[in-house]
């Protein structure tokens, strides 16, 4: 029953073609690689401090043509339960 809890995942995702549809060309979108983490500490029964950060090696990348994903993102927080 450890008060820590901690994450850590990576994807890798390699070159694909995005279907442009009528009006648009196909194109090819690029690699991209995710590293994410995840840590909380139980502070009691009912507070759990917790950071997670997100795209953690700030990766431009587009999931869909034209659209740009998130960069590097970090919360921190405090849960009441």
């Amino acid at each position: 029953n450890s008060k820590w809890n901690a994450s850590l995942t990576g994807r890798f995702i390699s070159e694909r073609k995005d279907v442009g549809g009528y009006a648009s060309p196909d194109v090819t979108l690029g690699y991209y690689t995710l590293l994410n983490a995840n840590i909380q500490y139980k502070w009691s029964k009912r507070v759990v401090v917790f950071a997670n950060g997100q795209n953690l090696l700030n990766d431009n990348f587009s999931e869909v043509n034209g659209y740009n994903a998130i960069g590097r993102m970090v919360q921190f927080g405090i849960r009441l339960n």
